[in-house]
Formats: C-alpha cells, sequence, structure tokens
C-alpha cells in the first residue's frame, strides 16, 4: 500500500466515523453519550497517529522549498491547531460524561466533525496533489508499511465496536 493510498483509506474512515457521530446526535441523550462516547474512542487517538504520519511525510525539505507550499502548509497547520483543541474539549468532556452538559458536548462534536470533514478535503484536494510529484521513495517505503498497520489496527477497532 502507498502512502497515499493509506492516507486515503484513513480519510475515509475518519469520514466514516464522522458521519456517525453525526447520527449519534439525533439520538436521546443517553444513547449519544453512549455513542459518542464509543465512536470518539476510536476517532481521537487514530486522529492523532494520522497526524504523526502526515507531520514526517509532509515536513520533507523538497516539499517545502516548493511554491506557494508554505501557504498550503500554514493552513493545514492552523487547522490541525483548531481540531487539536476541538479534541482536548470533547476528550475533556467524555471523561466527565456523567456530569459534562450535554448540549456542550452536542456542540463539541458537531462543530469538530465539520471541520474535520473541510480539513479532510483542504488534505485531499490542495496538499496532496502538491506533494504527491514529489513523494520520495525512500519516504514511500519507510512509511507505507507503517501506514497499512495503522488502517489495519483502526478498521478493528471499528468492527469490535460495531
Amino acid at each position: 500500500m502507498s502512502v497515499f493510498a493509506g492516507l486515503a483509506r484513513e480519510h475515509r474512515l475518519f469520514a466514516q466515523l464522522a458521519r456517525q457521530c453525526e447520527r449519534s446526535l439525533a439520538h436521546d441523550e443517553a444513547d449519544a453519550r453512549r455513542e459518542l462516547t464509543a465512536t470518539m474512542r476510536v476517532l481521537l487517538p487514530a486522529l492523532v497517529r494520522h497526524e504523526e504520519v502526515e507531520d514526517l511525510l509532509f515536513r520533507d525539505p523538497a516539499y517545502a522549498a516548493q511554491k506557494n507550499v508554505n501557504r498550503i502548509l500554514a493552513m493545514v497547520n492552523a487547522q490541525h491547531n483548531e481540531i487539536e483543541a476541538l479534541r482536548s474539549e470533547i476528550e475533556a468532556l467524555l471523561q466527565d460524561a456523567e456530569r459534562s452538559a450535554f448540549e456542550r458536548l452536542k456542540a463539541g462534536v458537531s462543530i469538530f466533525v465539520r471541520k474535520l470533514k473541510f480539513h479532510l478535503e483542504t488534505e485531499e484536494n490542495l496538499l496532496w496533489p502538491s506533494y504527491n510529484n514529489l513523494e520520495s521513495r525512500s519516504i514511500r517505503r519507510s512509511l507505507a508499511h507503517e501506514m497499512g498497520e495503522k488502517v489495519d489496527d483502526m478498521e478493528s477497532e471499528m468492527k469490535k465496536r460495531s
């Protein structure tokens, strides 16, 4: 599996988890809390691992030297920071789920999902195409195996939860 095939596979899984969150938000409070907690326990750690792989890939000096790349990287990094802040907030709400205000959790998850979907589109439509021409073979080989294992692990976690 190529690194980009692995990233695309992860993005599809993230989109699936985001849709599950949206469906959960429509349920009554008890069911929604239970489902959101289960979904977020898969999604949030997977996003951290995903970002670690992206950091390795997109910190390539050959890529950073390319014209107009700094603008794209700055935009994606700003999105990563927003998502990280929301991720931390949601983790805190889920830690104390019984006492957290449900409306606050719903709002946080809703914003998180919206920003995540936009971010995935940004990466796929701007970041990946600008990098794809420079993908070095050494980076591709070193990350491809790791990427496949991470995606397989995430799919296993999703199946366990289903």
